[in-house]
């Protein structure tokens, strides 16, 4: 039995250290391995993304430290694994989960809430908690990002 458990967390420790490779990868702007290889310029246009205002949103920095996220870590309430650069903590309320948005010209999917996280207040994760103190507290506008071909196929997820 303790052999089982002991596998276990060597595989949760494989994994999750491969998913913090990727997450580092992905913030250092490596390529991705998928591109895509629009030809026509009416189809990048198409593929543009669409921008929809969702006002002005106070903003704090949250990290997989004790402090900011106890014993979770970098585990979301969705189930994922919070990466730095991608992930934000919404209210799910008020923006649901998987929407993408851009803040200060970067853009974050909603995938974590935290008991912070109120009404237009976002917090985005950091990978350390220096850069958390940085970010402060900030206002900013924040968008909802939505691809203009699914726009006309499928509603908002605000609306």
């Amino acid at each position: 039995m303790k052999c089982r458990h002991l596998l276990a967390g060597v595989c949760l420790s494989v994994l999750l250290t491969a998913a913090a490779e990727l997450c580092t990868a992905a913030a250092d702007g490596a390529p991705a391995e998928l591109e895509s290889t629009a030809s026509s310029q009416s189809q990048e246009q198409a593929d543009a993304p669409l921008l929809t205002p969702l006002g002005i949103f106070t903003t704090t920095g949250y990290c997989p430290c004790e402090s900011c996220s106890g014993r979770w870590g970098r585990l979301t309430s969705t189930g994922v694994l919070a990466c730095a650069g991608h992930t934000a903590a919404v209210d799910p309320q008020v923006i649901p989960y998987g929407s993408r948005l851009m803040i200060n010209g970067t853009i974050y999917t909603a995938e974590d809430c935290g008991g912070g996280v109120n009404g237009n207040h976002i917090d985005i994760f950091y990978s350390t908690h220096e850069e958390c103190r940085v970010h402060g507290t900030q206002t900013a506008e924040v968008y909802l990002v939505q691809q203009a071909a699914a726009q006309d196929a499928a509603p908002s997820p605000l609306s």
